[in-house]
């Protein structure tokens, strides 16, 4: 995944140029995504939930997050937090 930085773009066309260039591994990440048959719904297996789960705290730790954890509530679902450093 595209890692955070803090980085001020100095204009519009350096923007887009940043988004060209970092559209083809979002795509991939988002595409690795959605083969994961996951549905937060209560009926469905938990098993391709934390699936994705695990994915999503793999994913935004490469994206640079710090402190990337669950909370885990009953009768619920993995929540995914994580920490994004002040500059």
């Amino acid at each position: 995944m595209a890692r955070v930085t803090h980085e001020r773009t100095a204009s519009k066309e350096s923007l887009a140029s940043a988004v060209d260039k970092l559209m083809p591994q979002l795509t991939a990440d988002l595409k690795k995504l959605t083969r994961i048959p996951s549905i937060s719904e209560s009926n469905f297996p938990p098993e391709p939930v934390r699936d994705a789960c695990k994915l999503v705290m793999q994913l935004l730790r490469d994206a640079g997050l710090q402190q990337v954890k669950t909370l885990d509530l009953p009768e619920t679902h993995p929540i995914v937090t994580g920490e994004i450093p002040a500059p």
